[in-house]
């Protein structure tokens, strides 16, 4: 089942380009993003930005900046370290709104961007939605059994998109690789399932819904069946 960390961070090595703003000052701040800020978030996410800027200014701010019609918003802003490194925190709310947004970073002073990054736009999408937590089987697993464990998620869709477990009754099927049906187990809306299956490698279906998963005897796996929508 892959994972749905509730954390984004960005902090791997990769140089942000930066604009200029003219102010006069013989030398720009120059600013540098640890990584690119991602294409999409989500409410309950925290965005997190790490990054180096040069040249600024003494008790100037980093701001992460965002904008849906001019002027430009900082939501948070912090002092850069002596060293020059800052990073940024922005938790999304249940009351952010969502829909595509521009995002940049800015070294302000009294208010005023001295640089900024090159804006991006960024799908503030709706909340991820987890089905309920995962249950272990209910019966003695036989030898040379496993068991699959995971849920029905609903993803893609119309940008931002949707990442939620299925709000509706469905029902798993999981068919060996000779077409055998192995399992079958009918859930209810937001739960997850469970399929005790011998040693084998699984198609996992539900509606139109797809899912793999590779089972050992005596051992779980966790397989999500996925609806991805364009």
């Amino acid at each position: 089942m892959r994972p749905r960390p509730a954390l984004i961070a960005v902090c791997a090595a990769l140089v942000a380009p930066s604009l200029a703003l003219a102010d006069g000052s013989a030398v720009q701040p120059s600013i540098r993003l640890a990584r690119r800020i991602p294409d999409v978030v989500r409410i309950g996410d925290t965005l997190t930005i790490r990054g180096r800027v040069t040249h600024a200014p003494a008790r100037s701010w980093i701001a992460l900046q965002a904008e849906r019609a001019h002027p430009w918003t900082t939501i948070v802003r912090a002092h850069p370290t002596s060293g020059g490194r800052f990073v940024l925190r922005w938790h999304l709310g249940p009351s952010t709104r969502t829909g595509p947004l521009q995002f940049r970073v800015a070294v302000l002073t009294a208010g005023r961007a001295l640089t900024a990054t090159h804006p991006v736009t960024v799908g503030v999408g709706p909340a991820f939605v987890r089905c309920a937590a995962l249950v272990p089987p209910a019966i003695n697993i036989p030898a040379g059994d496993g068991w699959i464990v995971g849920g029905l998620y609903g993803e893609g869709g119309p940008f931002p998109g949707i990442d939620a477990c299925s709000s509706s009754p469905y029902t798993v099927t999981a068919t060996a690789s000779d077409g055998t049906v192995a399992a079958t187990q009918t859930i209810a809306g937001l739960h997850s399932y469970t399929l005790v299956v011998p040693a084998g490698t699984y198609t996992l279906s539900a509606r139109f819904c797809r899912g793999q998963a590779t089972v050992t005897a005596g051992r779980q796996t966790k397989a999500n069946t996925i609806c991805a929508f364009p």
